[in-house]
């Protein structure tokens, strides 16, 4: 139980009170979602889940190490999006949640550029996943604890920002799926 000052309790209990009945009554005039493949623009923030599940896991060394990930066999040679796509997991943002001086193998951060341009240049690796592929560890290695042994794992990977108005992008996809929040993740 969380002990707060009695006004400081009421007003968050208030807020959070409110907050689950606007939900619940966006939910209750919510439309049935269509099925089918779309085209989806993510707003900055939450979205971004998707985008590290769609494409960060997929560019961790140990998936492809085991050619498990769709990107395994596409370094340097196949465009992977659209021109414009230009990915990065940077460890040095400061005061981030993910960000680091070093990884947990001794390796130095810094802003790795995993695809240029629609091209992949990088994989996150950890010392271990890069020896086997014959590359070097780009400081993303991780342990979930030190009886563990590090994993390649993401740290801030985020697509860079493009020179597009908002308005533009959301008309050049026609009929598609805008992510603007999530709830619940």
């Amino acid at each position: 139980m969380i002990f707060l000052k009695k006004d400081i309790k009421e007003t968050l209990i208030e807020f959070w009170t409110k907050e689950v009945v606007r939900i619940a009554l966006f939910g209750l005039s919510a439309k049935t979602f269509p099925v089918g493949s779309f085209p989806v623009v993510l707003d900055p923030g939450y979205p971004g889940i998707l985008f590290h599940e769609a494409i960060g896991h997929g560019l961790e060394g140990d998936f492809i190490r085991k050619k498990t990930s769709i990107f395994a066999n596409k370094m340097n040679q196949k465009r992977i999006a659209i021109n414009l796509c230009t990915i990065v997991d940077n460890e040095t943002l400061y005061s981030n949640r993910s960000s680091v001086n070093i990884d947990d193998e001794g390796v130095s951060s810094k802003c790795n550029v995993l695809i240029k341009n629609s091209i992949l240049k990088f994989f996150l690796q950890d010392k271990l996943n890069a020896h086997i592929i014959h590359q070097n560890s780009i400081g993303n290695g991780r342990r979930e604890s030190y009886a563990r042994l590090p994993m390649p794992r993401m740290t801030n990977t985020y697509l860079l920002a493009g020179f597009d108005r908002y308005v533009d992008i959301i008309n050049s996809v026609g009929y598609s799926i805008y992510s603007l929040n999530f709830n619940g993740c």
